[in-house]
């Protein structure tokens, strides 16, 4: 999985073809739940994990 960047050469290649396409947050964020309620052993907070996500990303070097 990558984060940054986001959408990768491959994966514009890819879209470029038509495609379907998984960027590195979707699988990131598909796994935070069960993985947040497995730990912790409560569902997690309502959090809109990809603007958080691509939020920090951006500020990030």
């Amino acid at each position: 999985m990558t984060y940054k960047p986001l959408i990768t050469p491959f994966l514009t290649a890819a879209r470029a073809r038509g495609l379907p396409t998984v960027d590195g947050l979707a699988m990131l964020i598909g796994q935070a739940a069960p993985s947040f309620q497995a730990l912790f052993r409560r569902p997690p907070p309502p959090l809109d994990l990809r603007a958080l996500l691509t939020a920090h990303l951006d500020q990030t070097a």
